[in-house]
């Protein structure tokens, strides 16, 4: 009996089995082996049966063969129905997205073929060829309609196994769609450069040293003689000259000129310190490229910072890898141990094992290195939630081992002190601790870290008590970055500290608002000093850590009361001026309101609504200072203005989403009565029309407070039996609710209300005829 072909639902089924039974195979080699095997014995049996007719059926079973290590079979598959699915694709765009993807498969398949020979050896010509044909595919309609992200992978697999024509083809491929987009006009010249600075490091790469100038010096042209139409600013040429000081390492003095040239004149401090740091780190790779690494080093002393645009450092690793060359061993140690200590993103790893490296050979002895072992092992065990007897053993032997290289030294009490904390956090542990702590925020302020302070104030107060420990000196933080976190963990975040007390009394506010407000000061005395100077730690350089410093800085001054609200706006300002976001523009609108400059609140608003409507604030809540900037305009003489925030109130209100909604119901509802209020001293009509209209929605909330406001509301419009409805409705709701402050207030609504219509009565009865009593 002939068998079926495999096509549709059959082929979709039969490859969900075969993925199931792999993806569920042992991780033993041998028996997942076994499973590998067995699978493709099935995929073998079922070639002659295998009809893909799409292309995502034919990547599953390319991807398939590829899992088993099967490239032949993926070829083969390819070849005999790749074109069919391409040409079943009815869309031609579609279709050419296809031609492509089906272009990457084959070149993914004859890689496995061919897989790398060594770093420096030329791929296989197999390989190179089917590279090649995918840039074919991809640049085969006009350049308008080519595939820009394709041009991108392509790019990307083409520098990665150093095809380097290929590199240039994608490059010069990339910078023709530029050229016929009409976007891209005010870029003409930054694209440019940067073709030729793409196909400048591929001829580096190929080491062709001439041709890489040639195509450097063509960049700088590019952009040293761009129209005055052309966009680029430091930020371009900066990015620019990082990939330019390699191809022109004789021009570095220029191209780092031609950068601080550029400088706007506006440029805050923090941000121009920071293109610094990237100038220096740029000047000791070239140094370093050109043997001279004594200058490398000390020029990489102003580029080890921090940047707020950087996730995590890389330019540490290249340090580390320069000091291994020659040292000094000692500066290599130092290194290491800070960034193992700080578990520094990006070099923490690398850092480990230069430990491991130094342990083994042992050539370089020094106190740290033992240290550092232990601290990467138990931060390790710390983050997968793992200890035990072997971890404490290993730290033990860690101290012992750096004491005999050292007796005394102050980082083996820093360690021991600081994981007796983070291990135990008991009355004994502590209690050894705080000596060892105390002695490191002495004499190694540079290790005492955020962590390192905190332990240490935990300590102070379970050993001395709350008051006595929280009246002693606060702990240094010699890195604006963690000045900073301090601040943040004595008052904003101060969740985790008062519960590791709580055995000795309550947090006391007053006095984490206290220290808050010292670390944020020194944080900024910090930050600012780099930022006029380079000398520092590494946490003294992100500029953006510096204006949200600037943002809790000021929100704590303004805690204090309206006589620092000048010095909380000025925080405030540099901090936008530095990395601007929208709390900043909160907080001063907040500060405003608190001091009563009723005009400078409606600026603030303003600026603020417009800021978020530019950048975005995903907790902008304009219900919630919609009111103030009312009560603004009615002191200021400018009620007509409620026509411009009403309907920002109801176009913010359409633009959220049902669970949004939710949440800020009852508030926009009270904005909304507190705008048509305004408004009915400008167009009483509009605004009874617009009442009557919501009237029902805002009842429905079944809130005391609502109700009362809308009463005013149509008090204020004059239709008095409405309001006295609704005041009743309030009462009857604030009764149920228990809301004192309602159950205060809406009595004497009633009672005003009352005496009005009492007005209101008295006047028409007199109105009437004398000859009509009735």
């Amino acid at each position: 009996m002939a068998q079926a072909v495999l096509s549709g639902d059959l082929l979709d089924s039969f490859l969900d089995e075969m993925q199931t039974v792999l993806q569920g195979a042992p991780s033993h080699p041998a028996k997942r082996q076994q499973v590998v095997d067995a699978v493709w014995a099935q995929l073998q049996q079922q070639e002659s049966l295998l009809r893909p007719k799409d292309m995502d059926s034919l990547q599953q079973l390319h991807q398939l063969a590829l899992a088993l290590r099967q490239p032949a079979f993926s070829q083969r598959l390819l070849a005999t129905h790749g074109a069919g699915a391409v040409n079943r694709v009815p869309d031609p765009q579609a279709q050419y997205e296809a031609s492509i993807r089906l272009a990457f498969m084959q070149a993914e398949a004859v890689q496995q073929q061919w897989p790398e020979a060594a770093p420096d050896a030329a791929p296989a010509p197999e390989f190179t060829a089917a590279l090649n044909a995918a840039a074919q595919a991809i640049a085969a309609p006009a350049a308008s309609m080519q595939s820009l992200d394709a041009w991108h992978q392509l790019a990307d697999w083409a520098e990665r196994c150093r095809v380097h024509t290929l590199t240039r083809r994608c490059a010069e491929g990339i910078h023709a769609i530029g050229v016929v987009d009409p976007e891209r006009a005010a870029w003409r010249s930054l694209d440019r450069a940067r073709l030729h600075l793409q196909l400048g490091r591929s001829h580096l790469a190929e080491g062709d040293a001439d041709a890489a100038r040639r195509e450097g010096q063509a960049a700088y042209d590019a952009l040293s003689q761009a129209p005055s139409d052309q966009d680029i600013d430091h930020d371009d040429w900066l990015a620019c000259v990082a990939e330019l000081a390699p191809l022109m390492p004789e021009r570095l003095h220029a191209l780092c000129a031609q950068v601080r040239a550029a400088y706007p004149r506006e440029l805050a401090p923090g941000m121009r310190r920071q293109c610094e740091v990237k100038l220096a780190r740029i000047e000791a790779a070239v140094l370093q490229q050109q043997g001279d690494l004594a200058a490398a080093l000390a020029k990489a002393q102003l580029g080890r910072f921090d940047c707020s645009d950087e996730d995590e450092d890389l330019f540490t690793p290249q340090v580390l890898g320069w000091l291994q060359q020659a040292g000094p061993w000692d500066t290599l140690a130092e290194l290491v141990f800070e960034n193992v200590w700080n578990v520094r993103p990006g070099v923490f790893e690398q850092a480990a094992g230069i430990v491991r490296e130094q342990l083994a050979g042992g050539q370089h002895p020094s106190h740290l290195w033992p240290l550092a072992q232990a601290h990467a092992r138990l931060e390790a065990d710390f983050r997968a939630s793992k200890s035990g007897q072997d971890a404490e053993q290993a730290l033990a032997d860690a101290l012992a081992a750096s004491r005999q290289i050292k007796p005394g030294n102050v980082e083996a009490d820093l360690v021991e002190g600081y994981w007796l904390c983070k291990q135990r956090r008991n009355l004994l542990a502590l209690g050894k601790a705080l000596p060892l702590l105390e002695r490191a925020a002495r004499e190694a302020p540079q290790h005492c870290n955020a962590d390192v302070a905190r332990f240490l104030i935990q300590a102070r107060i379970q050993v001395q008590g709350m008051q006595e420990g929280l009246a002693l000196p606060p702990p240094p933080a010699q890195a604006a970055g963690w000045a900073y976190s301090l601040g943040n963990m004595m008052y904003f975040d101060d969740e985790d500290i008062s519960e590791q007390c709580k055995n000795k009394g309550k947090w006391p506010q007053d006095k984490g608002l206290e220290l808050a407000i010292h670390y944020h000061r020194l944080g900024l005395q910090r930050f600012e000093s780099f930022f006029a100077t380079g000398q520092g730690l590494f946490r003294d350089g992100d500029a953006h850590v510096y204006s949200m410093l600037c943002n809790n800085l000021g929100i704590e001054l303004r805690t204090l009361g309206v006589e620092h609200v000048d010095e909380a706006i000025a925080l405030h300002r540099k901090g936008l001026a530095t990395s601007p976001f929208a709390e900043h523009l909160n907080s001063i609108m907040r500060c405003h309101k608190l001091a009563g400059r009723h005009a400078e609140l409606i600026d603030a608003a303003e600026e603020l609504w417009r800021f978020s409507e530019q950048y975005g604030f995903s907790r902008h809540d304009p219900s919630g200072y919609i009111e103030w900037v009312l009560l603004a305009l009615y002191y200021t003489d400018r009620d007509a203005e409620v026509s411009i925030w009403l309907p920002r109130l109801d176009g913010w209100w359409r633009a959220l989403d049902e669970d949004e909604r939710a949440e800020f119901n009852e508030s926009y509802h009270i904005a909304l009565n507190a705008a048509l209020r305004n408004m009915a001293y400008v167009n009483l009509n509009d605004a009874l029309t617009r009442l009557h209209a919501v009237a029902d929605d805002m009842r429905a909330l079944q809130s005391a407070e609502l109700t009362r406001l809308l009463g005013d509301n149509f008090e204020v419009c004059h239709d008095l039996d409405t309001a006295m409805r609704l005041y009743r409705e309030a009462l009857a709701l604030a009764q149920r609710e228990a809301n004192e402050r309602e159950l205060g207030l809406i009595p004497e609504a009633i009672a005003k209300c009352q005496a009005a219509i009492d007005e209101r009565d008295k006047a028409a009865e007199k109105a009437k005829p004398w000859w009509k009593p009735w």
